[in-house]
């Protein structure tokens, strides 16, 4: 099952929304484990971002070639 495409807006909007950076001392357990849930989606869709620019800049090679 292919993966829908990562836009980059899309990307640079929820890094803005929910950064990854340490929590504050006041936070809760839940408050903590929630941030780290949004950060660790965010990382997926950068990582899945990344590999979908790779095979495109891959194909473009190949098929300029």
């Amino acid at each position: 099952m292919e993966f829908p495409v990562v836009h980059k807006d899309l990307l640079d909007a929820l890094e803005r929304q929910f950064p990854d950076r340490s929590p504050n001392p006041s936070d809760t357990d839940r408050q903590i484990w929630m941030k780290v849930g949004n950060v660790q989606v965010i990382r997926f869709l950068r990582s899945k971002f990344e590999e979908q620019n790779e095979n495109v800049l891959e194909t473009q090679v190949t098929t300029d070639v």
